[in-house]
């Protein structure tokens, strides 16, 4: 993961911001943390592409509005562009975006580590 990182910078492929945010969504997979962006992680209700979400990154990714929802509320161009980051296609993505990623990047890690949020 971290050779493919190093690799994406040097190309110049795409944005550095959006190459960590990538990044740092494979690294949440990787270690039993990855966030779940198309079904509630408590129920398993898929959510409709092209629909807004709720994300709670300490419980692991969407939850939906009957199972209390989060405060963090993606639009659906948002959600868009995070599920692109996830699936390894920063180019479709906006620097905002990967912005996005990388704060639900930070509380993941807070929320399963205990440690202060540093990542940025």
């Amino acid at each position: 993961m971290l050779i493919d990182l190093l690799d994406a910078l040097d190309r110049s492929a795409a944005s550095p911001r959006k190459e960590l945010a990538r990044a740092g969504l494979a690294l949440l997979s990787a270690v039993g943390y990855g966030l779940d962006l198309a079904t509630c992680v408590s129920c398993g209700r898929p959510c409709p592409e092209g629909r807004a979400a709720c994300v709670d990154a300490a419980r692991g990714g969407l939850v939906c509005r009957a199972c209390g929802g989060a405060s963090t509320v993606l639009s659906p161009t948002d959600r868009a562009g995070v599920c692109a980051l996830a699936w390894g296609r920063a180019g479709e993505a906006t620097e905002e975006q990967a912005e996005v990623v990388l704060d639900l990047v930070d509380r993941a890690l807070a929320a399963h580590t205990g440690l202060e949020r540093r990542w940025r």
